[in-house]
């Protein structure tokens, strides 16, 4: 969830996804999410913001050298280290923020 908007985004890390303020590109394997719907650029938010990675025990966002900086929970993120997401962590790129909430799969018992 976007601070500010009703509606939220839905992504699918699988691996990686990247977010920022353009338009994904055709030509890469990698999904990207377009953050100026949300006023990114007066929110100080880098074209090529961030990394969420999907690995083993959950979920990593990296910041990748940002101008305005990667947060976790008021924490400031260290261009391309790795720090774990959990679920309800609030996630601030430059001045935009939000909530970052994981839906599980689940499986289901073959009886």
């Amino acid at each position: 969830f976007v601070d500010g908007h009703r509606e939220p985004f839905t992504a699918v890390a699988q691996p990686q996804i990247t977010m920022g303020r353009q338009a994904s590109d055709p030509n890469t394997a990698t999904a990207h999410i377009d953050l100026e719907p949300y006023s990114a650029f007066d929110k100080g938010v880098s074209r090529m913001h961030l990394t969420i990675r999907r690995v083993a025990k959950g979920f990593d966002v990296e910041d990748l050298d940002s101008a305005n900086g990667t947060f976790v929970n008021g924490f400031s993120l260290a261009p391309h280290a790795p720090h774990q997401l959990k679920n309800g962590d609030e996630l601030r790129l430059g001045d935009l923020r939000m909530h970052v909430y994981f839906l599980a799969e689940t499986e289901v018992a073959e009886r």
